[in-house]
């Protein structure tokens, strides 16, 4: 028993760990403006009714039980809930309430007395009529000592207040009437004090976070503050201590009823404003405390195992129990990782993407290490102390009769049976509130069948999403090209936020920027997908994948590339890659372009320790490599050479000395990574401004011209505040991740040129083909368009990632924030005067614009899905 306590236990700790690890991330998502409301669906709304009948029958019988000063506190108790309740529905001065009329200290009686008097009397919710009608009744019951049946009655005038419910809230309130149900049947020795000390110290802290995030006018948050503190805590926690002065087990139960009275209300009739109904959705959240998980199904299904495994041999049964619980401890340990990391959930997907990596460890757990920052170290250590001492006192904790223990159970219990409801709800805010144990086994297909379409219906499919197909047939090269070499260089984790070339300060690029005569720029570039090998298929097949999960399904990708394009016109290809083929699953591309020579970075090449480090090759090394292939190379061909960097990768790691550095961080203490970043792209540039200055070289002695294309495969989140204090490439489509440089440099000086087309990197393949002057003559399908002389700038950008979509037309960049909702952030572009692009945000939308958007989106990838399946 103590052994399935602890695994239970354990598994709490990290659950709350990981929730209390992120709270800060996942509060900014609840705060951020506009948030959808989750609607309810039906089944729920009847839970919900039919548990509140329930609990409040239940009530009303414990209350018969009571003294009448008991039963009359309880109504008075509702009374003033039900007249703070009632004032908050009225919007009195330009649509908001009198919340924030007194916020303002803008009180003019002269516009509210008359507003007052019609919520008393003549409007809805009637204040003053329904309070007579009861009142009335409650002084003829209390004449034969049956006020408890006054009670009941006040269902009805909050029936007439206008709650705004959703989703979350209805979990919410389920949970909380169903622990008031086991309470007042189990607790009769164990009031709810602890519990209610609990909810309200939740809410105090949700409040405190706001006002110090600085979200929202702090004179609304005070005045939130004092109106729970002083209309809803003290006069409900005034009538616990009562209840429990009286110390009769009647009285102790009928506390059970205060929790859920009071955050019932307090989360429900106070969400006039998208503050308070922020703050209300974080309270249930917090308050549930903490959607611990399934654990009573794992708990269980571990035991029916090592019963299973008894039954076959007594010896194996506590081993196999033990084992089975390290696993699961393992894997909840490392979901909370992931997900403090970059957002990531260990699912089907994470895991088919991970688990077929050359080296799991070293391409995830050694950089998610990296950032893990100091609160989480402490966390952990403290939870290494803490967790032994209480196994160690688990018989003291748990003992039968402890207050605390009940407690314990409460919370746990509430935990469960907002896990089991979560289902419910198809679009969360928090996926942290997702257990991942339940997540996968939701996702396993345990079904072959898939939806097919044949080539004509995808056709049709994408020529209404205004991206159709191009299709080119195999046949002779009409015109042979211009003979310029090529380099392609892929740029690891680089994103136009922090490459500036052509300011007067700051600049990251500076070497680089001498170039800007032969430079032609794509402000309204973006990646596709925040993942390397995503971006890399894209750019060498004009191919756009759904999901990183594909490459992992072939071999090698199932479509010619760019390299057999250039072959047919007697090109030398080259591939040089700084990070291993294995890492990010470039091996299944390099298999089908047949490169003439590959070079990248495996353990066995390691012979001067200096040129390497975890990640790959130092690109001053790659460099280096290239310009000696380029210079022995024994024949007259043009030459491609594919450049794939590794750095900057994370963690960030300077090869300079730390007086070198160009830039310096201000607090050493700063948790985000941004200064180490802007010193790798210092390095970065460095290294291809020599590359591209040897290659001038060789091309004047040689009486040849070489084209360098550079472009990058993803955005970076490096911890800042507008990507939710997450580190990765990447979890969600915003502008400023997925918008990512592309840069072509010229043999020869035309002038500085910026291209203002939007594209992504489906347009890199046909872009180098024009610039080559060479037509497309491998059978292969396509959907990117040349960049070059090609003035189409309606086309639609479609950008996905594994929690987002993103779209840019018509000058605006969409943001769809979840993939399963159609709520989105819509920003005007532009270009700075530094060349760059940024984004406004626009505070009016099109709803119906934007849903049409969004079912195109949606559509779109369905097809991308059904196009690469299919061929």
């Amino acid at each position: 028993m103590i052994s399935i306590v602890v695994l239970i236990f354990i598994i709490s700790v990290i659950r709350f760990l990981s929730v209390f690890d992120t709270v800060k991330t996942n509060l900014e998502i609840i705060f951020r403006p506009g948030i959808k409301v989750l609607s309810v669906c039906l089944s729920s709304k009847i839970i919900f009714a039919l548990i509140a009948i329930f609990a409040l029958i239940y009530f009303v019988r414990i209350l018969r039980k009571t003294d009448s000063k008991i039963k009359n506190s309880y109504f008075f108790l509702l009374l003033i809930f039900y007249i703070v309740s009632g004032l908050s529905q009225r919007n009195v001065y330009q649509n908001y309430s009198y919340l924030y009329v007194f916020q303002k200290l803008n009180v003019k009686f002269d516009v509210i007395l008359p507003f007052l008097e019609q919520d008393l009397f003549f409007e809805e919710p009637y204040i003053f009529w329904f309070i007579l009608l009861i009142g009335i009744v409650f002084f003829i019951l209390k004449k034969k000592n049956l006020q408890e049946y006054a009670i009941p009655l006040w269902i009805i005038p909050f029936c007439f207040l206008d709650f705004p419910l959703n989703s979350l809230l209805v979990l919410y309130g389920i949970t909380i009437l169903a622990i008031a149900i086991f309470g007042m049947k189990y607790g009769k020795r164990n009031s709810s004090v602890y519990y209610y000390l609990f909810q309200f110290i939740i809410n105090i802290f949700i409040v405190i976070y706001a006002f110090y995030s600085s979200v929202y006018d702090d004179k609304i948050l005070m005045l939130y503050f004092l109106e729970i503190l002083s209309i809803y805590f003290v006069p409900s926690f005034a009538l616990l201590l009562y209840c429990i002065k009286k110390n009769k087990e009647e009285t102790i139960a009928s506390t059970w009823a205060i929790p859920a009275f009071t955050f019932l209300l307090v989360t429900l009739p106070l969400t006039k404003s998208s503050l308070l109904k922020s703050l209300s959705i974080s309270s249930s959240i917090m308050n549930s405390f903490l959607y611990l998980g399934n654990i009573s199904i794992l708990v269980s299904l571990i035991l029916f195992i090592s019963f299973v495994i008894g039954k076959i041999n007594t010896k194996l049964k506590k081993i196999s129990f033990w084992l089975l619980s390290l696993l699961t401890i393992a894997y909840y340990a490392l979901d909370s990782l992931l997900y403090h990391y970059s957002h990531f959930r260990i699912n089907q997907q994470t895991l088919a993407w991970t688990m077929n990596m050359d080296d799991i460890v070293g391409t995830t757990l050694k950089t998610c290490l990296n950032y893990v920052n100091l609160e989480t170290w402490l966390i952990v250590i403290v939870a290494l102390i803490v967790i032994p001492l209480i196994i160690k006192n688990s018989n003291k904790i748990l003992k039968k009769g402890s207050s605390l223990s009940f407690f314990c159970i409460i919370i746990v219990l509430s935990s469960q049976i907002s896990s089991f409801l979560l289902p419910i709800i198809t679009e969360l805010p928090l996926q942290t509130l997702q257990d991942p144990f339940y997540t996968a086994l939701k996702e396993i297909n345990l079904t072959t069948k898939r939806i097919s379409l044949s080539e004509k219906e995808i056709e049709a499919g994408f020529k209404e999403c205004k991206t159709p197909i191009k299709i080119y047939e195999n046949s002779e090269p009409a015109i042979k090209g211009n003979g310029f070499n090529c380099i392609l260089v892929t740029l690891e984790s680089v994103h136009w936020r922090y490459l500036d070339m052509f300011c007067e300060e700051q600049k990251t690029w500076p070497n680089m920027s001498k170039y800007k005569d032969r430079m032609e720029i794509f402000p309204y570039f973006f990646s596709c997908f925040p993942e390397s090998t995503l971006g890399d298929i894209a750019m060498v097949s004009g191919l756009q994948i759904y999901s990183p999960n594909f490459i992992f399904k072939k071999d090698s990708l199932f479509c010619p590339t760019l390299v057999n394009d250039l072959k047919k016109h007697n090109y030398s290809t080259y591939l040089f890659s700084s990070e291993s083929l294995i890492d990010g699953n470039l091996i299944s591309i390099v298999k089908t372009m047949n490169f003439d020579s590959v070079l990248s970075y495996t353990s066995s090449m390691v012979d001067n320790k200096n040129d390497y480090w975890y990640w790959g090759i130092k690109e001053e090394k790659n460099v280096n490599n290239i310009i000696d292939a380029v210079t022995k190379r024994n024949n007259d061909n043009p030459y491609f050479v594919w450049y794939r960097t590794v750095y900057p990768h994370a963690p960030f790691t300077s090869f300079d000395k730390p007086q070198d550095l160009v830039f310096k961080k201000e607090n050493i203490m700063a948790k985000d990574k941004v200064v180490d970043y802007k010193n790798c792209l210092i390095y970065l540039d460095k290294q291809l401004a020599k590359l591209v200055e040897k290659i001038d070289e060789l091309d004047r002695k040689n009486n040849k011209k070489t084209i360098i294309f550079l472009v990058a495969d993803h955005g970076e989140m490096l911890g800042e505040k507008d990507n939710f204090g997450l580190y990765g490439h990447g979890s969600y489509a915003q502008s400023k991740l997925t918008n990512c440089p592309y840069i072509i440099i010229y043999p020869d000086e035309k002038g500085f040129k910026v291209n203002k087309k939007p594209s992504s990197q489906i347009d890199v393949l046909p872009t180098i083909l024009d610039c080559l002057n060479i037509k497309p003559s491998v059978k292969r399908f396509e959907f990117g368009e040349s960049l070059i002389n090609n003035m189409d700038n309606n086309r639609p950008i479609y950008l996905s990632s594994s929690k987002s979509y993103g779209l840019v037309e018509d000058g605006y960049y969409y943001y769809f924030i979840d993939r399963n909702s159609p709520e989105c952030i819509v920003e005007k572009m532009d270009i700075d005067n530094n060349f760059k692009a940024t984004f406004e945000k626009i505070e009016t939308v099109d709803e119906d614009k934007i849903l049409e958007k969004y079912n195109r989106i949606k559509k779109y990838f369905e097809l991308q899905e059904a196009f690469i399946s299919r061929y």
